[in-house]
């Protein structure tokens, strides 16, 4: 008889990162970047990290995984650096608690979308108007 899979084991099966058993979905990027933003990057509550931790939910729930919580900045570490030039590349790790889609006795409460601040939405609107001054056509998909 085969051994039944726990959701720890499922969960880590389907995250970037291996052996953890803690019940998170982890997903890693990896950014190229210029030296001198490394510190501004690496910054937990920098904007930047919005459109990765979205990115996040979404390969969750792509993976048969429900999230139960907002994902959040787990580590950063510079990966590589030129060895000319002004270049680094920064490996990101997110982490999100997770169940398995199949065991899921709550789906009211899954996390479909990162919350954001007052501050981040109107960002996030400013951008999409400058996006609508290059390009009115691509506005309505952005």
């Amino acid at each position: 008889m085969a051994k039944q899979e726990t959701a720890a084991e499922f969960v880590d099966k389907k995250s970037d990162v291996k052996g953890v058993g803690d019940e998170k979905f982890r997903k890693e990027f990896v950014v190229q970047a210029l030296r001198q933003s490394v510190d501004e990057l690496t910054d937990p509550d920098a904007g930047f990290h919005g459109a990765n931790l979205e990115h996040v939910l979404e390969q969750a729930r792509y993976r048969g995984l429900r999230p139960k919580g907002q994902p959040v900045l787990e580590r950063s570490e510079v990966v590589h650096q030129a060895a000319v030039g002004n270049s680094v590349s920064i490996k990101f790790t997110y982490a999100v608690d997770c169940v398995p889609a199949v065991i899921d006795f709550d789906p009211d409460s899954t996390v479909t979308e990162v919350a954001h601040t007052e501050d981040e939405k109107r960002e996030r609107a400013r951008q999409a108007k400058l996006r609508a001054q290059g390009d009115p056509a691509g506005f309505d998909a952005a």
